[in-house]
C-alpha cells in the first residue's frame, strides 16, 4: 500500500494512478524475490509495515539486477506520488529494457550456433537459417533455459522483438524442424530510442 494511502492525504484523483504505479513495483519485486521478506524487521506486524514505509523504507533490491529495471523500482515507490512514472511510461521502459536484453542475448545465440557449423564471420553478412530444434537444445545444452518449453518461450520473445525470423515467415518459434534465421542488422542496430542502458545477460558458454 502506497504511502499517501496509508496516511490518508489527498484526494481520489490525487493518488489514484500513482498508488497503483506503487502497488505494481511492490508486485514487481515479489516476483523478482519469492523468497525473501520485504519488512524482515517487521515481525510480519502490519502497524509495523506501515510506519516502514511511511518512513520511507523499501524493499531491498539486489545491486545485480538491471540497472534500467532498478531504476524502474525505485521510481515506481517513490515517496512522493508525484515523482512516481505514469503506467506508460512503466510499460516503454521495459520494451526498451526487454529490446536491449534481447539484442545482446541474440546476437550471442547467433554466433554460439553458426560457430558449431563452422559458418560464423563477424564481417561476412551470411545468412544462415538453424532449425527451431537445434536452437532450443543449444539453449538447455547451455543451461541458458532449463526446459524444452522455456526454450519455446525465448524463441518466440525473440522473434516477437524482430531478431529472430521463420525462413519463409509463416509461424512462431516451434521446436521441431522449421528453419529459422537471426536479423543481423536488428540485431547489431536495436531501435534508437536506447539510451546504453547496462545489461547482464544468461552466458551460453
Amino acid at each position: 500500500m502506497a504511502p499517501e494511502v496509508i496516511n490518508g492525504k489527498g484526494g481520489f484523483a490525487a493518488y489514484d494512478e500513482a498508488a497503483d504505479v506503487y502497488s505494481l513495483a511492490i508486485t514487481m519485486w515479489d516476483i523478482l524475490y519469492p523468497e525473501k521478506e520485504k519488512y524482515p524487521n517487521s515481525n510480519n506486524n502490519h502497524l509495523r509495515v506501515f510506519e516502514t514505509v511511511i518512513a520511507g523504507t523499501r524493499p531491498e533490491v539486489d545491486p545485480t539486477l538491471h540497472p534500467g529495471l532498478r531504476e524502474l523500482l525505485t521510481n515506481s515507490w517513490h515517496q512522493d506520488h508525484w515523482r512516481r512514472p505514469s503506467a506508460q511510461t512503466i510499460v516503454q521502459t521495459l520494451e526498451r529494457i526487454q529490446e536491449e536484453v534481447c539484442s545482446t542475448f541474440a546476437l550471442e545465440l547467433r554466433e554460439e550456433l553458426e560457430k558449431d557449423i563452422g559458418h560464423f564471420k563477424v564481417d561476412e553478412p551470411t545468412i544462415v537459417s538453424q532449425s527451431g530444434e537445434k536452437g532450443v537444445r543449444k539453449l538447455t545444452g547451455t543451461r541458458a533455459v532449463s526446459c524444452v518449453s522455456e526454450g519455446v518461450r525465448l524463441g518466440n520473445i525473440l522473434a516477437d522483438a524482430g531478431f529472430l525470423h521463420h525462413a519463409k515467415h509463416s509461424r512462431s518459434f516451434e521446436f521441431g524442424t522449421s528453419m529459422y534465421f537471426f536479423d543481423g542488422g536488428t540485431i547489431r542496430f536495436p531501435s534508437k530510442c536506447l539510451k546504453g542502458i547496462g545489461i547482464t545477460v544468461p552466458t551460453l558458454t
